[in-house]
């Protein structure tokens, strides 16, 4: 039986033995600035075929490993440097408040405009029915069902009904790919789980999401491992139940560059929206033909680029009014709407009622265990960590029966 070594940097600075025979070394540079020694029985064989030379620039150039068996091999790891951190501005930024990498929460949902972000999201339906608008198609996750939408993918929310409860799993892929580099060149496209998965193997699944949340809502002594066991082993199922193919080097930067066209679209919406925008403008600070943006809008939006920009507008006067304070003349026209006939049509056709009816419902509120969050591309509601554990043990109705 063989063992691995594996220390931080000042472990490295302080060792002046050799590296004993048969042992697999790690020289992991800074921010594992902590002198910590761990060791783990393996058999070389597996190292040498799990520790394969990869292409440096598959990884973001911060943290650098060393592996002597008794050869070196040098990689880039993925980290959270400057540099990296640069790169978030450019999905939704993720925040990971108690563990790294993983983030878990029940949100109850009227809209979410498209968005994307470099997490994997897992979303369990515990009430009401979602809406999912991504990848050219639309998929609607009844009370009981789950949703697996994979990094880097725009996707839309809407709530069917009068509303929508879900518990989402967010996993980082810069933090899981430090472990499992072939991550980001998994794809599965956007799928509702029931369409791909018996009964027995929804089963094993749901308990495991269930198993994972409470570990992360109950944070007992040593959670942050059991979280990380748990999240590894549900995606671990994930991945092996359902259709997944291998991307390669080339794909993964056309998709970035792809994302990252998308996401100047959108920023160029959320300035101008207010006044009278064209799609002709952003194509000629992008040097591209109006034809070919308006197939990429179509495509990547699942809408045409008008549509999108009327929605935004909608959803900033929903803002406005909730806020209060402004005549609803003054609403329409600061929201970007050139008529009120234009203004009052998109409220009936958003929520079949008019801006002053609308104006007359109570407001959403916060309370100490809902947290309401509004914007012009956002209406949710955030659960205190007591209210989710309430929240979880209620979904114990929706998990199938051990005998399916």
């Amino acid at each position: 039986m063989d063992f691995i070594s594996i220390l931080s940097a000042n472990c490295i600075k302080k060792r002046t033995n050799p590296i004993p025979a048969g042992t697999i070394y790690f020289d992991l540079s800074p921010p594992y600035n902590k002198s910590q020694i761990m060791y783990f029985p393996c058999k070389p064989l597996f190292f040498r075929r799990f520790f394969q030379i990869r292409t440096p620039s598959l990884f973001y150039p911060s943290h650098h490993l060393q592996v002597w068996f008794p050869l070196a091999v040098s990689w880039d790891f993925p980290g959270s440097d400057e540099n990296s951190k640069m790169k978030r501005n450019e999905y939704e930024i993720i925040h990971y408040p108690h563990i790294n990498g993983i983030n878990i929460f029940f949100n109850t949902l009227d809209y979410r405009t498209p968005h994307m972000h470099s997490e994997l999201e897992l979303l369990w339906v515990t009430e009401g029915a979602l809406q999912v608008t991504c990848g050219g198609r639309s998929l609607c996750v009844p009370t009981g069902s789950l949703a697996f939408l994979n990094s880097g993918t725009i996707h839309e929310f809407r709530k069917q009904g009068d509303a929508c409860t879900f518990l989402c799993i967010q996993c980082s892929l810069k933090y899981f790919r430090s472990f499992y580099p072939r991550l980001p060149y998994l794809h599965v496209e956007p799928v509702l789980l029931d369409e791909h998965l018996t009964e027995k193997e929804k089963a094993k699944l749901c308990r495991s999401v269930y198993a994972l949340a409470k570990a992360y809502f109950l944070r007992q002594e040593h959670f942050e491992l059991s979280c990380l066991s748990k999240a590894c082993q549900l995606l671990y199922r994930l991945y092996s139940l359902l259709p997944v193919s291998l991307i390669d080097e080339g794909q993964a930067l056309e998709n970035a560059r792809q994302n990252a066209r998308l996401q100047r679209l959108l920023t160029f919406v959320d300035k101008n929206y207010m006044h009278k925008i064209r799609l002709s403008d952003f194509a000629e600070a992008e040097g591209l033909s109006l034809s070919y943006l308006s197939r990429f809008c179509k495509s990547m939006l699942n809408q045409p680029f008008q549509s999108y920009v009327n929605t935004v507008r909608f959803y900033a006067a929903c803002q406005e009014i909730n806020a209060g304070g402004k005549r609803l003349l003054d609403v329409c026209l600061d929201s970007g709407f050139s008529d009120y006939r234009y203004f009052s049509a998109a409220f009936r056709e958003h929520l079949g009622m008019t801006p002053e009816e609308y104006r007359r419902q109570t407001a959403p509120a916060d309370s100490p265990e809902i947290h309401i969050h509004q914007s012009m591309h956002s209406l949710e509601r955030f659960y205190s960590r007591e209210r989710c554990l309430d929240l979880l043990r209620q979904t114990k109705a929706l998990m199938p029966s051990r005998s399916n």
